[in-house]
């Protein structure tokens, strides 16, 4: 009897990044560490507050200020714990007073979903390697991205999806056409 062996993963993900921080500056400068370590941007979004939560405010004060990256190169799902620990590097090489100065989410977009790295463990993440836990995020189902309980509120904001809509169909979907 002949046995099914796993081929090998199909590049169908771009790697997703947000970073936010107190101001355009560093969320600047930690755009142009990523595209050194991720390959050129895509797209850029403009500069959105961050919301809904506090939670960050004491690390980085209450105005907080965001971008999405969206960058070349289609990868395998497997890519994200390598992007997890080049944004790592990039947080760190920016600490001041051992304080963050930007806070970078790694990810991966596909036609199918967006899936987020993370160090924390969580019963709806799956551990990757090296601490890299996997958080499917948002799904795509009839004709958007849909949050799922466990999204984080700032992800699951129309707003966002609307941004990862727009992406899906400028960017992704041309990889299916010229296949």
């Amino acid at each position: 009897m002949a046995r099914d062996h796993p081929a090998p993963p199909e590049p169908l993900a771009r790697p997703f990044i947000s970073v936010f921080a107190a101001s355009d500056p560093p969320i600047h400068t930690a755009l142009e560490r990523a595209e050194a370590a991720l390959g050129p941007a895509l797209f850029v979004s403009q500069l959105v507050p961050f919301g809904p939560t506090r939670y960050y405010e004491e690390e980085f004060g209450p105005r907080i200020v965001r971008r999405f990256a969206l960058f070349e190169g289609w990868i395998p799902e497997t890519d994200l714990v390598r992007i997890k620990a080049a944004l790592m590097q990039i947080e760190d090489g920016t600490r001041e007073a051992n304080r963050r100065r930007v806070n970078l989410d790694a990810g991966l977009l596909t036609l199918s979903r967006l899936i987020l790295a993370s160090h924390k463990p969580a019963p709806h993440r799956l551990l990757l390697s090296s601490g890299v836990w996997a958080e499917l995020t948002l799904v795509y189902e009839s004709g958007e991205y849909r949050p799922l309980r466990w999204t984080y509120p700032d992800y699951a904001s129309q707003t966002v999806r609307d941004l990862l809509r727009a992406l899906r169909s400028e960017h992704l979907s041309h990889r299916h056409s010229t296949r």
